[in-house]
């Protein structure tokens, strides 16, 4: 074959490709690690705010709001939906992936995603959390935002020229996991003041100094001797053997993100693990010191 015809194919080849691309509204709008630290950033900044109780109006939280965790997957979705340039949430029977059995959605036509994500924090504002109803319109994206179950989220942008409700001529979606935010129930469980987490600006480094390993090592392995020894009340022998305690950098290392966030209760296990322990221990105590 000559060569000039090889290229004429390769080049209708080639056409014919992007052009099935475009038609077809498979081009996904890639986003930048910088967008992503930016999603990750505002929705978390406003999880931290209810935690702090600084959100006027709003209440604490009993449990936990999660840091969210970018997830590629969600975000492939949010690319299939938002290349669609619909002016719709996707069902969720439709929208569910491989890795949740269900996910939320909330889409929007807007100027970019940092604007995107303001208009749904700021929904707070018409939210009444007593009577769970939104003063005058929607507020469920600011209820996903904040929904306690959720722990990941995945973002896309599509620039929209043929939808004429678009006039910012973008969409924004994220999808966010595990469950999607369903009608009539609150985004989290009510708590009181005493939930309230110290501002993140005022927790002191929670790194320890050598002085105090070595105390940590002390107390509690004088504890264990008790025990071998028959010398703690109301408490049995061993049986077998109670090593002393070594010093873990992997397991204070992995303690020191628990506690940076000023926890009342225990982490949930699966965030505790590190590599060579399947199963991690961990006690939890608000103190003004190690000794009490």
């Amino acid at each position: 074959m000559p060569h000039w015809k090889a290229n004429s194919i390769l080049y209708r080849l080639q056409f014919s490709t992007v052009c099935l691309l475009l038609c077809t509204g498979l081009v996904t709008s890639k986003l930048t690690l910088e967008e992503k630290k930016l999603i990750l950033k505002k929705h978390n900044a406003l999880r931290q705010r209810i935690m702090q109780c600084g959100l006027p109006g709003q209440p604490p939280v009993q449990g936990y709001l999660h840091d969210l965790v970018w997830h590629e997957g969600l975000a492939s979705k949010a690319a299939e939906r938002a290349n669609k340039c619909v002016t719709q949430a996707q069902p969720n029977k439709q929208n569910s992936g491989s890795s949740f059995s269900s996910i939320g959605q909330i889409l929007i036509g807007n100027k970019g995603i940092s604007h995107a994500i303001d208009v749904w924090s700021n929904q707070y504002k018409k939210y009444d959390f007593a009577t769970n109803s939104c003063k005058g319109s929607t507020c469920l994206g600011y209820l996903q935002m904040v929904r306690e179950s959720t722990k990941y989220v995945g973002c896309a942008v599509h620039e929209c020229t043929s939808n004429p409700h678009y006039k910012s001529k973008k969409v924004i979606v994220c999808n966010y996991g595990p469950n999607e935010y369903v009608a009539g129930q609150r985004p989290y469980r009510r708590g009181s003041k005493v939930n309230c987490r110290i501002s993140s600006t005022v927790v002191k480094s929670v790194l320890i100094t050598k002085e105090q390993r070595v105390r940590i090592l002390k107390e509690h392995n004088e504890l264990r001797q008790r025990l071998l020894q028959c010398n703690v009340s109301r408490q049995p022998p061993v049986k077998g053997k109670l090593p002393a305690l070594m010093w873990h950098d992997g397991l204070a290392k992995k303690a020191a993100e628990w506690a940076k966030h000023c926890p009342v209760a225990r982490d949930e296990p699966k965030r505790r693990r590190i590599r060579h322990f399947e199963v991690v221990g961990q006690n939890v105590a608000n103190s003004v010191n190690l000794s009490s």
